[in-house]
């Protein structure tokens, strides 16, 4: 709890400063698309959105945040958060203070027949934006989660081909070289051969006699 002041401080900062600068580069590249005086429009989108973004975001997280956890139950710990309810997260505290901000500035600036349809345009598009804020949130989560997932692939190294060069040319064309162990073999199969002759010849001059 202690920490929760500088993380609505924080907030309400970094909302603030995203929507002063998202807003200026698109005022400045629009106005100088359309070749007009872009410095002046784009200071002046810089001021007007500084301070309706401060005053949503601290209307939001000051007033209405509050105000609606101390009438809802105990929310649930982020381990217990299904996917709605990333969706909705905070949809309705950015709807109401849409509402508020839209007509507290706009009737402040253009009088009170302006309030009804400043605060629901400006609501509407807070809740927009909030829905759409919290999709990218969502899709990030799964992006992770199954990146996290996939399979380690384990790279398979091939190993040189250490055998001479004579052996791998007699290969090509279908001479396959004997190893030693091979030879060997063939060396004491024949070596019987010649030894059961042997004996065959010996037994031959044996009955001739």
């Amino acid at each position: 709890m202690g920490d929760e002041p500088n993380s609505r401080l924080w907030t309400v900062a970094s909302g603030t400063f995203l929507a002063a600068f998202a807003s200026t580069c698109l005022t400045g590249l629009y106005a100088t698309f359309r070749s007009q005086p872009y410095a002046r429009l784009a200071t002046a989108a810089a001021f007007n959105s500084t301070v309706t973004a401060a005053t949503f975001f601290s209307i939001r997280e000051y007033l209405v945040i509050p105000a609606r956890q101390q009438i809802q139950d105990s929310p649930p710990s982020p381990s217990e958060l299904s996917w709605t309810d990333l969706r909705t997260h905070h949809l309705v505290d950015s709807g109401i203070s849409g509402v508020v901000t839209g007509g507290l500035i706009r009737g402040l600036t253009a009088g009170r027949r302006v309030v009804l349809p400043a605060a629901l345009t400006v609501g509407a598009v807070s809740l927009v934006l909030q829905g759409a804020y919290n999709e990218l949130h969502v899709q990030r989560i799964k992006y992770i989660g199954n990146a996290s997932r996939q399979p380690t692939v384990v790279p398979v190294v091939v190993e040189p081909d250490k055998r001479p060069l004579r052996q791998r040319m007699l290969e090509a064309v279908g001479i396959r070289t004997l190893s030693n162990e091979e030879i060997l073999d063939k060396l004491k199969q024949e070596r019987e051969r010649h030894l059961a002759r042997i004996a065959e010849l010996e037994a031959e001059l044996k009955t001739e006699k």
